[in-house]
């Protein structure tokens, strides 16, 4: 009896097991393009590093600089070996801390490529999860797949070697779904796990994180609320109660301003939050910025110039970063401004204007004195990093859509393989 007892015993263990093993592979089965994505990002962005991409980059040797100073000294605010010494409270610490932390084991070269590498993985992440708050999970997943070969990645991290850059980017698109839920639900937990990440990523580099605010984190706030505007009455009962409480304007107009009061409330928790967070954040170069006033004279960058007078500097600031996003890009617009995603769209009209720089006058009207000062490059990352999720649906679409029957009835089902392989 008792030998019968432990064999129950152990079939219920396998059936466990077997049903434990089906869960992971039908995880893995739903996740397989964003697998695909992370182990291919891993493979490409270290294997171009460790071949020597790093020694080239424009940026990559003065954060490693910075790394090795807190290697030396954690807690010494001051640099004297370059030019007369400044103080290390005028750069966002936290990217050359970690790099400073890795160090320790591998060395600052090899801590500096490992510090990529989380970037690169984090951002690749965040370009799926912040995709999925506007399109479906397959082309989200495509999205993934698109930015590990996305040419505005590779020149950040090939090319400028800007690792703060592509660190908050990828912190910051993580953080988005967070905010959204919350603003969607009021889950308090969401709010906390939010301002935490966003913390990160002021740490990281503050001047990215504001102006993430603006154009990642503003349309995905602006969205939410249109789309709860614009959604269609619920109940009549939910009627009649508006109609008792609110009596100025008429019913459905404040029945739907009534609806979408807890979020905006929500958002404005948020935006208060952020602010304090992201002061507190950086109170040390706050403070110092204070007691030492920056006079900031205008630096010289090839993005100001006009790309069609300078087509080399077009070429590196417009072309490289765009490219084959550039060829995609009427219809990320058509997709993105004919759907609920228009108010992102809209901001990635705005950001891609002002990253032709000085190509027309309109972008430094728009930016002002600011114009002089921003390298504005990086604008041009942050559109090419907007257009993946509309890029996914495309991909979709060719490989298993509509657009790809189109194709295959018309010209065969080669070129419905070789259009989106190109």
């Amino acid at each position: 009896m008792a030998e019968y007892t432990v064999s129950q015993a152990n079939i219920r263990l396998l059936r466990q097991d077997a049903n434990w093993l089906r869960g992971v592979q039908r995880w893995a089965s739903h996740y397989r393009l964003l697998i695909l994505a992370l182990v291919g990002t891993v493979i490409f962005h270290a294997g171009l590093l460790l071949n020597g991409t790093l020694w080239d980059t424009y940026d990559a040797f003065v954060h490693i600089f910075f790394a090795d100073h807190y290697a030396r000294g954690w807690f010494d605010l001051w640099e004297e070996r370059w030019y007369t010494g400044f103080t290390m409270v005028s750069y966002p610490p936290l990217t050359h801390q970690i790099n400073a932390v890795l160090s320790k084991v591998v060395g600052l070269k090899l801590g500096y490529i490992l510090l990529l590498m989380i970037a690169t993985v984090l951002t690749t992440l965040g370009v799926y999860r912040f995709s999925r708050l506007w399109v479906g999970h397959k082309a989200a997943s495509y999205a993934a797949l698109f930015a590990v070969v996305t040419s505005s990645i590779a020149e950040t991290v090939h090319v400028f070697g800007q690792s703060p850059t592509m660190f908050v980017m990828g912190v910051l698109l993580n953080a988005l779904p967070f905010i959204w839920f919350y603003v969607e639900e009021g889950d308090v937990k969401n709010l906390f796990r939010s301002w935490a990440i966003i913390m990160v990523a002021c740490a990281g580099h503050h001047v990215t994180t504001i102006f993430g605010m603006i154009f990642f984190c503003g349309p995905v706030m602006a969205t939410l609320l249109w789309r709860k505007f614009r959604s269609p009455m619920l109940h009549e009962r939910e009627i009649e109660e508006a109609r008792f409480r609110l009596r100025d304007l008429p019913l459905r107009v404040r029945y739907r301003i009534r609806r979408i009061a807890p979020s905006f409330v929500r958002c404005g928790i948020f935006g208060v939050g952020f602010i304090i967070l992201a002061v507190t954040t950086v109170l040390p170069y706050w403070l110092w910025s204070r007691s030492d006033p920056i006079t900031q004279v205008t630096i010289p960058h090839g993005s100001r110039e006009s790309f069609i007078e300078e087509t080399q500097i077009g070429i590196m600031f417009f072309l490289v970063p765009w490219g084959l996003n550039l060829i995609l890009l009427p219809y990320v617009f058509y997709k993105g401004w004919t759907s609920s995603s228009w108010i992102l769209t809209t901001s990635l009209a705005l950001l891609t204007l002002l990253g032709t720089g000085g190509t027309t006058p309109i972008p430094a009207k728009l930016l002002g004195g600011a114009f002089y000062i921003l390298t504005l490059d990086r604008f041009t990352f942050w559109a090419s990093i907007i257009t993946l999720p509309f890029v996914g649906v495309w991909f979709e679409s060719i490989t298993e859509g509509r657009l790809g029957r189109w194709v295959r009835a018309h010209f065969g089902g080669f070129w419905q393989v070789a259009i989106p392989t190109l």
